[in-house]
């Protein structure tokens, strides 16, 4: 889901039964107009999607992904320079031992 709405495409969700987090994402998912809640596969359900599409990639295309790909750089950014912080405090107190 995640995917095709950093894509910008419209989703129509029938999430597993008893899967809280699919049922609350797909909850989501319609509330924020990118896409269709459907508890089950229907002619009218799939008719609603088809007849939205047009308001559906309306609201997906008001996402900044630009601003999504720069913080995940950053956020990568960071995790690299923890990752390399934490290599050279036990390099340092493997030397320190030595």
């Amino acid at each position: 889901m995640s995917e095709a709405i950093y894509l910008k495409k419209p989703v129509y969700s029938e999430p597993v039964k008893e899967q809280f987090e699919q049922i609350l994402n797909a909850i989501y998912l319609q509330k924020l107009g990118y896409g269709l809640f459907a508890e089950t596969s229907c002619k009218e359900s799939l008719l609603t999607f088809f007849s939205k599409l047009d308001e559906y990639k309306k609201n997906l295309n008001k996402l900044n992904t630009k601003k999504l790909d720069d913080d995940f750089d950053k956020a990568i950014v960071n995790i690299n320079e923890k990752i390399l912080s934490l290599a050279n405090t036990k390099t340092s107190s493997n030397t320190k031992m030595k």
